[in-house]
């Protein structure tokens, strides 16, 4: 609606929100944010303050107790892949050790029983299943990949990948579905046996907390295979990606966040936005409340201001409010964050409405 009735735009929706911090604040999508923190990711469409932190299991091993024949220098463990033992040379951390196969506790090599890594002289730090029947074995200065990991007469290919696969700690890296995961400096990264793909591309230039930094706590990952999330940190998580959507989320700050979009006015025309509309669903029959801050052009954030939301009975309730007197100006860009949300109360979607004859709304 044009003129001073002003009209209502979908501000957010589609929770919860994806980081993005490289795209501009005024040319994200109704279901991204520039800055949040300590979302629910069990409330599939909707926005909640975190409940318990999503959590993953680590990777099984499935490590083997060895002994060789004479004339060998294998004990200790093997990993058991693809029907044969295999590890890290002992005397050659750029050789990959393989075994005949069915022999599921004793070494026998097969061949030279080795597959050979001498294109750079980094140890190798880690390889794990991929693909469909591949390995893909990992150094600090790249990777590469052995398609034909499953070829019973050990006669195997190997073709380095995109050198962003790197991995720096054993630890940094995990499968799911035939799909491993690794993280390292320069964010977090997958490999399907055929191609590289970049995770953390929407914050690539802004990475923390998706990052290897403390390889024995935010570099560490585990994934929850029920839900499909990837998770960063243990025993605290520090992000999670949900691998069903690519979503990206931080949980390395503490309470909770959400910051929107921002809006401003086509064609660079000023605006004003003076009420909010929340669509709010209660998981309780308890009131709740939210606060929120308010910011216009580049200044500060207004001062927070919280807000009582009562109880009702229906799926969902339009919970409108009007801004505080400071907060309605006329500008070019304006944007509002939710600092503290009661853990009963989660939002569907969020509206503002508009004063000014037309805002631009990027969602269409």
């Amino acid at each position: 609606m044009n003129g001073t009735d002003g009209r209502w735009l979908t501000l957010a929706t589609d929770f919860p929100a994806t980081l993005n911090k490289e795209a501009r604040e005024t040319e994200l999508e109704p279901n991204e944010s520039p800055e949040a923190w300590g979302m629910d990711l069990d409330t599939p469409g909707l926005l909640a303050a975190i409940g318990t932190e999503p959590t993953g299991t680590f990777r099984i091993e499935n490590l083997q107790p060895v002994t060789a024949p004479q004339g060998e220098t294998i004990s200790g463990s093997m990993t058991w892949l693809y029907n044969r033992l295999w590890r890290i040379d002992d005397t050659n951390s750029n050789h990959l050790r393989f075994s005949a196969p069915d022999y599921r506790s004793t070494y026998f090599a097969q061949r030279t029983g080795l597959i050979t890594f001498t294109e750079s002289v980094t140890d190798i730090i880690k390889f794990v299943e991929c693909g469909r029947g591949g390995l893909v074995v990992c150094k600090s200065d790249g990777s590469w990949f052995v398609p034909n990991a499953t070829d019973q007469s050990g006669n195997f290919t190997k073709t380095q990948i995109n050198q962003a696969f790197t991995l720096a700690n054993s630890g940094s890296i995990t499968t799911h579905e035939g799909v491993a995961y690794l993280v390292n400096s320069n964010g977090v990264f997958s490999f399907d046996g055929d191609s590289v793909n970049e995770l953390t591309v929407n914050v690539r230039n802004d990475l923390e907390p998706f990052n290897d930094d403390d390889p024995n706590t935010d570099g560490l990952l585990t994934i929850d295979h029920e839900k499909k999330w990837l998770i960063g940190g243990f025993p605290d998580t520090t992000w999670a990606i949900d691998l069903n959507n690519g979503k990206l989320f931080d949980y390395s700050q503490t309470g909770f966040r959400w910051t929107s979009r921002a809006l401003r006015g086509e064609d660079h025309e000023p605006l004003s936005i003076d009420k909010v509309s929340l669509m709010v669903d209660h998981s309780t029959t308890d009131g709740g409340q939210i606060t929120y801050q308010v910011k216009v052009e580049e200044r500060d954030w207004t001062d927070a201001v919280t807000l009582d939301i009562d109880y009702t009975d229906d799926e969902y309730s339009r919970f409108d409010f009007h801004l505080e007197q400071e907060a309605i100006q006329m500008c070019r860009k304006w944007q509002i964050r939710f600092t503290s949300l009661s853990s009963n109360v989660r939002i569907k979607e969020v509206q503002v409405h508009s004063t000014i004859v037309e805002a631009q709304d990027y969602s269409s």
